[in-house]
């Protein structure tokens, strides 16, 4: 479910910019499989080390999924 969410948001601010409906499977692709990543290993991680407690696994859903959009959307944005 987490991947699922995450590949929607990083579509969300890239989907009018990016040509072709591949590119736009690998920048969800590339989401989910950071977002999931991410919830399995490095949530204990940022709790013990910098003290966020993130119980929904907001900061992979949403978080990081959003920073590869704004990659994304940058490097469309520069090719366009």
């Amino acid at each position: 479910m987490t991947s699922t969410l995450a590949g929607g948001v990083a579509m969300g601010s890239a989907a009018d910019l990016i040509f072709g409906g591949y590119l736009a499977m690998v920048v969800g692709f590339v989401a989910g499989i950071v977002a999931s990543i991410g919830y399995m290993f490095f949530n204990k991680s940022l709790m013990n080390g910098l003290g966020l407690h993130d119980t929904c696994g907001v900061h992979f859903t949403h978080g990081l999924p959003g920073i590869i959009a704004g990659i994304a959307s940058a490097v469309a944005t520069a090719t366009a």
